[in-house]
């Protein structure tokens, strides 16, 4: 028989307690006694047969198979607490996995909602999706906000894009002025020079000689003498004091023909004869000039092809159109 002071199923001593404190097992006060010899103890409790037809110990019905079964192992204190532990940290290792599994499906159904309902959307509506209208407090920052991040306004004026008559930049054609100004100043010949096309470095080339002489109605009055294929030449470019003094100087010549050229109307008068009264006593004279402009010249030579040749090769007009500058 099992001693009421030690635990029916581990043995520990259960000494005035109603439980083992080991295992839990309540106590048995009373003792278990040895059925009597022929009869068969309850299944339950194995307490002896009453004749009954439950046990009147622990209830359970007479003739009901065994449960009792081998008694458990002996206690190893400290075995229930570590197995607890283990136990408490795989469940909550396991409740991690399916929070975090229940989040990512959660996360995935958004997706897929947000990008099917963007892809139902007719192409350029965005009324369906557009996000709610901004306050009046959101547009000031997000105008306070591009206010920041635009660009400073530049203060660097804009580069030159043409070069003027006298060898300036500037931004503006209208800027550079009229080449007929440089006349009166120290630097007399450098509208002549430009108007009249590389006239320098082809008079430079030639090897010509020129002087300033004063005549008729002309504010500048310079005449070159050179020789070409072995011919003497003399030639004068005038700038006049209007377009009608020049016009009344040339026409003793005759009529000009006239030709559109570089934006104007181009007067030129062929080599006419002239005898001894011509610059160095050659006989024949040729001229040119803009019809309304004030720029002409004259070129002599002893024979009117000599004459010619010269007009056209010393006495080119650049374009009206670029005779205040050209552009870079």
């Amino acid at each position: 028989m099992t001693s009421s002071l030690a635990c029916s199923r581990c043995g520990n001593s259960v000494a005035d307690l109603p439980f083992c404190t080991s295992c839990g097992t309540p106590r048995d006060v009373t003792p278990r006694p040895d059925p009597p010899v022929g009869e068969s103890p309850c299944s339950g409790c194995g307490a002896p047969s009453s004749g009954t037809m439950f046990c009147t110990r622990c209830g359970t019905p007479s003739g009901a198979p065994s449960l009792a079964g081998d008694r458990p192992p002996p206690f190893v204190p400290g075995s229930a607490s570590r197995g607890a532990g283990r136990t408490a940290v795989v469940v909550a290792v396991a409740l991690l996995v399916v929070l975090a599994g229940a989040g990512g499906a959660a996360a995935l159904l958004h997706h897929r909602s947000a990008t099917s309902a963007s892809a139902s959307a007719p192409a350029g509506d965005t009324t369906s999706i557009a996000p709610a209208e901004p306050t009046s407090q959101a547009s000031s920052d997000t105008a306070s906000a591009s206010e920041a991040s635009a660009p400073p306004a530049s203060t660097t004026p804009p580069p030159p894009r043409f070069r003027c008559w006298d060898g300036t930049s500037t931004a503006r054609l209208e800027a550079c002025g009229s080449p007929y100004a440089a006349a009166t100043t120290t630097a007399s010949l450098a509208g002549l020079n430009w108007v009249f096309l590389d006239r320098g470095p082809r008079l430079e080339a030639a090897g010509a000689t020129c002087v300033d002489i004063p005549l008729g109605q002309r504010v500048l009055h310079r005449q070159c003498t050179f020789d070409m294929a072995g011919s003497k030449v003399c030639m004068n470019w005038s700038q006049f004091t209007s377009a009608a003094a020049a016009m009344s100087d040339y026409l003793h010549l005759g009529p000009p023909e006239r030709r559109p050229s570089g934006g104007a109307t181009l007067a030129t008068w062929s080599p006419t004869y002239v005898g001894s009264h011509g610059c160095l006593g050659l006989g024949y004279k040729a001229a040119s000039m803009v019809d309304g402009q004030r720029w002409g010249v004259t070129a002599y030579g002893s024979d009117p092809g000599v004459a010619s040749a010269a007009l056209a090769r010393f006495g080119e007009f650049r374009p009206m159109a670029q005779w205040r500058g050209v552009r870079h």
